[in-house]
């Protein structure tokens, strides 16, 4: 009596075959997620591949598929592709003014004016962009709160939701440990010295990432009003708007200021990753709309 061998188990993908899984959307990978860690377990995990898989999931998030999304799924999407795009954005603008000297020294400057008056413009733009996407991105989350209420997500989406507040703190807490441990600077206006500065800036890119990356998740596991993520979506290209004129006038204050710090190779680096970004942003930022418009139709028709 012959007896039939059990059929082969496929091993379990490696941490970081399902590391690069998870980069896709969550309707990606709902779809395409076994055959696409089956495929990279016969492919050798190098810096190509994962370039090619990175370059793959930016594209997924920046133009979600109709055949894997309806429209509030593509909302949704689009709505974290923002958040994640105008984060690195503000990031930039930020550090760009602070690596540059800050406005201080362009004050002191009296000889060049237009300098100054270049930073103050990107400085009230930078601020309007803030003020204007917590004023849109706040409401969201109370209707991502409501919407995951007696429901087994509910916990996951406040987690995610607290993830901005706790890395402000962790950072406004490693902010202040750095500024009483760092020596004086040699001159004045030099604050904590280049080291520790830097050391600083890249603390705060990574709160940034998780500032953004928290909210981004939640958005796309839960189920908020069409209304709020339409106005979210509407402020967010507004913040997008204004996040571009602080960047280009941040710039121009540079070129405005003959002893500008920054050479014109690194001015050229910069406005092209900041450009880069923009135009992921914008392009997020005028798909989420076109997607938004249609559910406004159509809650108006079911009214």
């Amino acid at each position: 009596m012959t007896t039939t061998p059990p059929p082969e188990t496929e091993p379990a993908p490696t941490l970081a075959t399902r590391a690069l899984v998870a980069l896709y959307p969550p309707a990606w990978r709902a779809r395409y997620a076994t055959e696409f860690a089956a495929l990279l377990a016969d492919t050798p995990v190098g810096a190509r591949t994962v370039a090619d898989v990175a370059a793959g999931a930016a594209g997924a998030w920046a133009r979600p598929a109709a055949h894997l999304h309806d429209r509030p799924a593509r909302l949704r999407t689009t709505a974290a592709v923002v958040l994640c795009g105008w984060t690195a954005l503000a990031a930039g603008t930020v550090l760009f003014t602070k690596v540059t000297g800050d406005g201080a020294l362009l004050l002191a400057d009296p000889a060049h004016p237009g300098a100054s008056r270049w930073y103050d413009v990107a400085t009230l733009a930078a601020s309007g962009s803030a003020a204007v996407m917590a004023a849109g991105g706040l409401p969201l989350a109370a209707a991502m709160l409501r919407a995951s209420r007696r429901t087994p997500q509910h916990g996951r989406t406040v987690r995610l939701l607290a993830v901005p507040v706790v890395a402000a703190l962790l950072f406004l807490a490693l902010a202040r440990a750095v500024t009483a441990l760092a020596a004086p600077a040699a001159r004045p206006g030099d604050g904590i010295g280049t080291g520790w500065f830097l050391a600083l800036a890249a603390g705060g890119l990574v709160v940034g990432a998780a500032c953004a990356a928290g909210p981004a998740s939640a958005l796309t596991h839960s189920h908020p009003d069409p209304r709020s993520l339409t106005h979210a979506m509407i402020a967010g290209a507004l913040a997008t708007a204004l996040m571009a004129i602080a960047t280009a006038s941040a710039l121009t204050s540079q070129l405005a200021w003959p002893d500008a710090p920054l050479n014109p190779t690194a001015l050229t680096a910069y406005a092209v990753t900041m450009g880069m970004a923009l135009v992921t942003t914008a392009t997020s930022c005028v798909r989420g709309l076109r997607a938004a418009r249609p559910s406004a139709t159509g809650d108006a028709h079911a009214h």
